[in-house]
């Protein structure tokens, strides 16, 4: 490919709308770069949000424990949380490892970092043969997601990065196949803690081991308020608990939504480009965008302190 033709191709290619990857034997234009940045954008999110799983289902198995104990009643199941906290920090090992992936392609081009390339497809490999299946949800494709695995650990030059992306792309599949398989039970875990959270409070405020009414100085009225201890103030209190669950629920599924359209947009663009097709990294940026928005609004509610 001579320089001319290659500046032509350039200058056609829209700097926002619309990005086009070239790969060929001539070897990769700046837009694979950009590509692969919000391919690690798009991993660290996924990560994050498995992170954030696992935080709310030991919270919720947290508040249902002290719950139960309030009623007098047996403790909860706690093979089930166990079960599920295996598969969300597998299913988190894996996006973690997948943003390495990344990262190490953007030095494929050096001959010097083939090595970083081939440990992180094995770590990735490692990673993948973890991965449990969630009861209840999808299986996993193991051998399927380690066979891409391997193919990158196997990459020999920059003329590999075509192939690495096809790999990848198997990989996004398989993890956005087991995300919408699993996406009820995603957002389930964060209503079951949220309407234990509710619970709770008012069976602590019952037993007058807490007062609810000190979360109703956190209202944003340009005044200060007391935190009453008679019943219609604990009364009001509550209102805002359960406000503040229900703002929680609506953050998480806003994040559950926008990482799913985030491993929709990654796969479509994988699958394109090894179609030889022009793709746009619009949806991919802004779904992670929200998704991201969506999770630091869901940790800061979780965090608030009256």
């Amino acid at each position: 490919m001579t320089t001319d033709r290659r500046s032509s191709i350039l200058s056609r290619a829209a700097p926002a709308a619309v990005l086009v990857v070239i790969l060929s034997c001539c070897g990769r234009v700046p837009q694979a770069d950009r590509l692969l940045t919000d391919a690690v954008d798009a991993s660290t999110t996924l990560a994050t949000y498995y992170d954030t799983l696992m935080s709310v289902t030991l919270d919720g198995w947290e508040n249902q424990g002290v719950y139960n104990a309030l009623l007098e009643i047996a403790a909860p199941n706690g093979e089930q949380y166990e079960e599920r906290l295996l598969a969300f920090r597998r299913r988190a090992e894996v996006a973690h490892t997948l943003v390495l992936v990344y990262q190490r392609l953007e030095i494929l081009r050096d001959p010097k970092g083939l090595g970083s390339v081939t440990s992180a497809g094995q770590a990735l490999g490692e990673a993948i043969k973890g991965i449990p299946n969630l009861p209840g949800g999808a299986t996993v494709p193991s051998d399927q997601l380690g066979t891409a695995a391997a193919t990158i650990a196997n990459l020999q030059r920059d003329h590999d990065f075509k192939r690495a992306l096809g790999a990848l792309g198997t990989i996004t599949t398989g993890l956005r196949t087991i995300f919408e398989a699993e996406e009820r039970t995603y957002t389930s875990v964060q209503a079951d803690r949220a309407d234990t959270a509710t619970s709770l409070l008012k069976a602590l405020a019952k037993r007058k081991l807490t007062n609810p009414g000190s979360l109703l100085p956190s209202l944003h009225l340009g005044l200060t308020i007391d935190a009453p201890t008679d019943d219609a103030g604990k009364a009001a209190g509550l209102a805002i608990a359960v406000i503040s669950a229900e703002r929680q629920k609506l953050a998480w599924t806003c994040a559950t939504v926008q990482t799913r359209l985030l491993l929709n947009a990654l796969d479509t663009i994988t699958t394109a480009i090894n179609k030889g097709a022009t793709v746009s990294l619009l949806d991919l940026e802004n779904a992670t965008s929200h998704a991201t928005a969506c999770l630091t609004e869901h940790d800061a509610l979780a965090k608030a302190k009256p």
